[in-house]
């Protein structure tokens, strides 16, 4: 189920911490429920898929431990594939006689059980299951045969009952005992369709209680289990994927050296083991997402045993291996195929048997406080779950739900919280604490609003968000609006916004401002959005990159697209150039005007049939031109504080070097300096990449209100790196790079610009300029205050106080390994030192941008967990509060 957000209809698409379960110590071998039965006398961990036709399994040979028992029950874990009649799932039978035989089956949409010799039945007991036919799900049905008579169970609970009691001593002689079928005179019959994971023979008839507990599964504790890994990448150890937080993660090397990417987990103890669970990473990347898998299990660490084995949906849920495993201290988790050839892993369970029938502990319990009086609470909802008990400092409230907002409280004092989910049999375990300790003073803090996020407005993705406040005080939130999926160009992307004229309390609709033809992966894209407003004019900007379809930055050619008199360049199939001219004509490499047009959106026409679009990939027909296959930047304007906004415009021509393969934004916010010699300068920041793939950031200017733009140096030209003097144009030092990047203002119109890195330090690279941007110091330092993940980052200038302070607020994931640990930072001096700084959250975070509103409030839009994109707005006070 999904958590809630405060303030918004959103509802967050998942975000499952799998549920620690708080168990006693002294984990020894075997540990289970009280409910749950002793040993079985017959246990097959048979995990295996039947194909309905000729797969059984044997077991013959373990009649004579069954046959005369009188009483019992057979317990069995199914999944059919089949809404047929009689699929047996266990059977023992006497093959010489085609009457003689005791068999539990799916037959149709029932559970059926017949005990019958030479005909005459013992018993004909049917249950209704149309649940379980053919649902995709698993379930656990139960046999019970005792002198009270003979009941049916699903999924732990009685569906049928007869007052007969016939077991394995009906059938006179068997000499046949089987899983998947069943067999008389005439050969095999009746082959089960689906998956088995067990099936349990008990020598005595379950209690209604053990039923349940065979029936249902437990958590085992992670706080009791250690990980190791065939690799991880600093900052994503093996233990991220039992630490109970969705935002953190084990990661393989990020080198891809590691082609075995297996985890390993010591569960403390042995058990006889019901599944496992895998919660793929909760940020934006999918790389290492698994979706083709192994699990093994071992007693000793040494010998595994393959238990299972399968596929996953490439997609953030949670995701399920359902088998048996008995006496099992370690279990080893497999990637056979991973996103990008990784393996990561956000969470991971381990089950066994034993559950009571009530709720798991709910998960992801989060306490935040929102203001000096106010503690904000939420959870995730537990399966089954029908309502929910909290315990605020020691006072149990019962029927809440999430999210939950505690007032009344004092300022500056510390809670306690737990949770726990009920249901028709009760109260389940109560989850682990979390505290809160209220504001003080006017700090506060508003609780994330999901402004974007799978599967809304149509869109099965978003990413890299850019927030601006305009002068009329509205809110923009720009974003890239991933229809097919999160991956980068190529893509289908679409650039778009929502606007808040409340101070982002409530959002207008989406708005697609560019959309390029094409779909799915094959479709053209803008993409990295970054947004400003020019003072003088109020005229708003958007810059973004645009990849024609098949194009991203990895596949960019070097060159503008276009020719040295600003003609846009056109390509055919057979190596053919041509330029587009005015009103849509297209002339050959000779001058000459050809049969070709293009319209407006791409269009092309040779006469008057239809010829293709020149922004769709290369061959996807009809075709005939295209767009020269490389990155260009291109803006939007609005006039209208964002209401209506123009088609985009390439400005390749004015800044891009032919030697150039790529050229993005930021992205985030660009500035206009509003001080100095070159007050009223727009400024963006870029980075773009050489001939050889290498980045070097920059930023773009205009001096004419928006009308022609200006690329300045780079902080690479003229940088001194082991004492040899670099260049962008001919940089090969992979440890030089410099990237996305972000610009404040310095007294006196100077830019400060911080930059995503390549270095070895793991620190954000800073670098000054005297003349607006269009040159740099050639000393690039590292701020030793600002670690860096190799992520995008957001700066902005916060407005004069009067007070001779000079604010500067900067936001990234505060990590050297991973995209986690969202940090604002404030300093007081201009940026030389950062005073003070507050943690967003310590889970997922990674591009984000920054805004200051007309109340001097900070607005903060982040992608968090489960590919949301997040809203929130604070104060100084509270990035200073203690």
């Amino acid at each position: 189920m999904k958590k809630k957000r405060l303030f918004s209809p959103v509802v967050q698409v998942l975000s499952l911490v799998l549920a620690l379960w708080l168990l006693s110590s002294g984990l020894t071998a075997g540990l289970a429920s009280a409910a749950l039965p002793g040993a079985p006398v017959l246990d097959y961990p048979v995990n295996k898929t039947f194909n309905g036709t000729t797969d059984f399994t044997d077991v013959t040979a373990d009649i004579s431990k069954v046959s005369g028992l009188a009483q019992g029950s057979i317990a069995a874990k199914v999944r059919t594939s089949s809404s047929a009649a009689v699929k047996t799932i266990f059977s023992l039978s006497d093959t010489k006689d085609p009457s003689s035989n005791m068999s539990l089956t799916m037959n149709g949409g029932t559970l059926y059980f017949e005990n019958r010799e030479n005909g005459v039945y013992a018993t004909r007991l049917s249950a209704p299951a149309p649940s379980v036919s053919n649902d995709g799900s698993w379930h656990t049905v139960v046999l019970t045969v005792g002198t009270g008579g003979t009941a049916l169970y699903i999924d732990g609970a009685l569906s049928a009952s007869a007052s007969s009691s016939g077991f394995f001593p009906n059938v006179k002689t068997p000499d046949g005992m089987w899983i998947g079928r069943n067999a008389d005179d005439g050969g095999g019959q009746w082959y089960y369709a689906g998956d088995i994971a067990f099936v349990h023979i008990y020598d005595k008839a379950l209690s209604a209680d053990e039923a349940l507990a065979v029936s249902t599964d437990r958590a085992l504790p992670q706080s009791a289990m250690t990980a190791s890994a065939s690799s991880f990448q600093t900052g994503d150890e093996p233990a991220k994927a039992l630490d109970g937080n969705t935002g953190t993660m084990w990661h393989t090397l990020w080198n891809g050296t590691d082609t075995t990417r297996e985890i390993t987990l010591n569960l403390g103890g042995a058990y006889s083991l019901s599944k496992l669970t895998y919660l793929p990473r909760q940020d934006s990347s999918s790389n290492g997402m698994i979706t083709s898998y192994e699990i093994y299990t071992s007693a000793d660490g040494t010998a595994f045993t393959k238990a299972v084995f399968g596929t996953w949906a490439n997609d953030k849920t949670l995701k399920t291996a359902v088998f048996a495993a008995n006496g099992v201290r370690y279990v080893k988790l497999k990637a056979l195929a991973g996103g990008g050839g990784f393996a990561s892993a956000a969470e991971i369970g381990v089950y066994a048997l034993g559950g009571d029938g009530t709720p798991p502990v709910p998960a992801g319990l989060t306490a935040e406080a929102t203001k000096s009086s106010e503690v904000y609470l939420s959870w995730n909802d537990s399966p089954g779950a029908t309502g929910y008990d909290l315990e605020a400092d020691g006072t149990v409230i019962g029927g809440v739900s999430p999210p939950y907002l505690h007032t009344g409280l004092a300022a500056g004092s510390a809670h306690s919280y737990k949770i726990r989910a009920r249901n028709s049999r009760g109260a389940g375990q109560w989850s682990a604490p979390v505290t809160a300790v209220t504001f003080t003073g006017s700090a506060f803090k508003t609780v994330p609003t999901a402004l974007f996020g799978p599967n809304m407005f149509g869109s099965a993705g978003y990413r890299i968000p850019s927030l601006l406040t305009t002068g009329k005080g509205t809110l923009i939130a720009g974003i890239d609006q991933r229809i097919p999926g999160n991956a980068d160009s190529p893509n289908d992307i679409n650039f778009a916004i929502r606007r808040s004229t409340d101070g982002g309390q409530t959002w207008n609709s989406i708005q697609v401002l560019v959309d390029y033809p094409g779909s799915g992966y094959n479709g053209a894209s803008v993409i990295d959005s970054e947004l400003l407003q020019d003072p003088a004019t109020g005229t708003l900007f958007a810059l973004v990159d645009h990849f024609p379809g098949g194009y991203g930055f990895g596949q960019a050619k070097a060159g503008t697209g276009f020719d040295a008199n600003g003609y846009k360049i056109l390509t055919d199939n057979s190596g053919g150039t041509y330029t587009l001219r005015g009103n849509g004509a297209v002339y050959n490499s000779a001058g000459a005007v050809t049969a070709y047009t293009v319209r407006d959106n791409g269009d092309v026409y040779n006469g008057t049939a239809y010829a293709g679009n020149i922004y769709l990939k290369t061959g996807i027909a009809p075709e005939s031109l295209h767009e020269y296959g490389t990155s260009y930047l291109q803006l939007i304007q609005s006039t209208d504080d964002g209401l209506t906004w123009s088609a985009p415009v390439d400005i390749n021509a004015q800044v891009k070097a032919d030697w150039m393969k790529f050229m993005g934004t930021g992205p985030g916010n660009g500035i206009a300096i509003g001080s100095g010699p070159y007050a009223g300068r727009l400024v963006f920041p870029i980075y773009y990449t050489n001939t050889g793939g290498y980045q070097s950031s920059a930023v773009i200017y205009s001096d004419d209100h928006g009308k022609t733009w200006k690329r300045g140096e780079s902080p690479n030209d003229g940088r001194v790196v082991n004492g040899a003097v670099l260049n962008a144009q001919t940089l090969n030092v992979s440890t030089a790079q410099l990237t996305e990047d972000a610009v404040i203002e310095l007294p006196g119109g100077g830019l400060k610009m911080y930059m995503r890195n390549t270095s070895a330090q793991k620190r954000v690279a800073v670098a000054t300029s005297t003349d607006g941007g269009a040159t740099w110091d050639d000393n690039v330092t590292f701020d030793a205050a600002l670690p860096e993940p190799y992520c995008q980052l957001t700066a902005v200038n916060f407005p004069d106080l009067g007070d001779g302070k000079r604010r500067v607020l900067f936001a990234n994931p505060a990590s050297t390994g991973s995209r986690t640990n969202g940090t604002v930072r404030l300093s007081e001096d201009g940026s030389s030192t950062w005073a003070y700084s507050k943690v967003i959250t310590p889970g997922s975070y990674a591009y984000s941008s920054m805004t200051v509103l007309p109340d001097k409030s900070i607005g903060l839009l982040y992608e968090g967990e489960s590919g949301e994109i997040l809203f929130t707005r604070f104060n100084l006070d509270w990035i200073k509060n203690p």
